[in-house]
């Protein structure tokens, strides 16, 4: 094992392994880790310390991912603040203990350093907004992939299309819908789910789609 051998490997693995150890939801095998790698005096290497917040976040030890984050030393860049963000959405899906309003919090850090968050992280703090119902927070989120150019994939598309429907806005989930022209399977599936509000006009907009 990496941890107890005493064949110093090269710097490139250790991201590798510690992504490997949030895969597998290994986060107590990444501490060890992490530990050799501060003995080692190389845990400001920016790939081994993004790697290191990824494992931890991923694996929803919020509070260790948040250390390492916090240094005053360290130099972040798009990959630790997606995902910071990311993990506390995750976290918020499971417990429900403010962790999305933690994870809308820190994207608006993030923003106030100018950094341009990925498609994952909109679509994490989107699913935030339809989890908390908060569609103004939601609505912003919606303008701001627009103003800024980003691509409107299926995955982002159903994201926005889930956040209107949760937070009780079918109509606006319904004029997004129909503004895309490639739909994805989980824009059909998202859709239909919205009969669990009562959209009619979303019902009426399938069977139209269907029929061309």
């Amino acid at each position: 094992m990496l941890v107890t051998s005493s064949v110093e490997p090269q710097r490139s693995i250790y991201p590798s392994v510690f992504k490997a150890y949030a895969q597998k939801g290994m986060a107590n095998f990444g501490a060890q880790l992490h530990g050799r790698v501060i003995k080692l005096g190389i845990q400001f290497d920016r790939f081994i310390r993004n790697s290191i917040i990824y494992m931890y976040a991923n694996c929803g030890f919020l509070s260790e991912a948040r250390r390492v984050f916090d240094h005053e030393d360290m130099e972040f860049d798009l990959v630790a603040w997606n995902s910071m963000i990311m993990g506390l959405a995750k976290c918020g899906e499971i417990d429900q203990n403010g962790k999305f309003k933690e994870a809308l919090e820190l994207f608006g850090e993030m923003q106030k350093h100018k950094i341009r968050p990925s498609e994952f992280t909109m679509v994490s703090l989107l699913n935030a907004c339809a989890k908390l119902g908060a569609i103004r927070r939601g609505e912003w989120l919606h303008a701001f992939l627009s103003k800024n150019n980003f691509d409107l994939n299926s995955i982002v598309v159903t994201a926005i299309i889930d956040m209107y429907c949760k937070c009780g806005c079918p109509v606006k989930a319904l004029q997004v819908f129909e503004s895309v022209l490639k739909k994805g399977l989980s824009c059909w599936i998202v859709c239909k789910g919205s009969q669990l509000v009562g959209s009619m006009e979303m019902l009426i907009c399938l069977s139209r789609q269907r029929s061309i």
